[in-house]
């Protein structure tokens, strides 16, 4: 059994006129749509035009230079994270071998305030006794420069601090 084909084609030939060879050629095939084609195929022309391969072309270098980029952003991300993570866990261990240096003793008093901040209580609700001091860490930079970077440090200067009574 023959499959039932959607359009027949019948290539023509032409003869060139004034040609002293009798010279003949064939045109392109004159499709013919065959009435009732379940799939309705009108022509037998397929692929694609040069417009249509130029556009899909340029669309292709399109996608491919923004994931490109993207992928060059996501590497440098990666890489300043891992540069600051390890310069961040530099700085600390540097700080936990640091001497604690100040000591200036400091109070502070914390006052009742209305509900919107503007009128402050004169009694005192509680009251703080902090020693204040700093720690000095000494650090490079990404350049190779020496930095020093000041902690300070709030630390509790008595036992008895507290409780509104001074």
């Amino acid at each position: 059994m023959k499959k039932k084909l959607c359009f027949e084609t019948a290539p023509q030939e032409r003869v060139i006129e004034g040609c002293p060879l009798g010279l003949h050629f064939e045109t392109a095939p004159q499709e013919r749509v065959i009435e009732g084609c379940p799939l309705g195929i009108k022509s037998k022309k397929s692929g694609e035009s040069l417009p249509e391969v130029m556009i899909s072309a340029v669309l292709f270098l399109l996608i491919v230079a923004i994931m490109q980029g993207t992928i060059s952003f996501c590497t440098n991300a990666f890489s300043k994270s891992r540069e600051i993570r390890e310069t961040n866990a530099r700085i600390c261990r540097n700080l936990q071998k640091t001497d604690f240096t100040g000591g200036d003793k400091e109070s502070l008093s914390f006052h009742a305030v209305s509900p919107d901040g503007s009128q402050q209580g004169t009694d005192i609700l509680f009251s703080l006794q902090i020693e204040k001091g700093k720690k000095e860490v000494l650090d490079q930079d990404a350049s190779g420069n020496d930095r020093k970077i000041v902690f300070y440090v709030y630390g509790s200067a008595s036992e008895n601090a507290g409780g509104g009574q001074d």
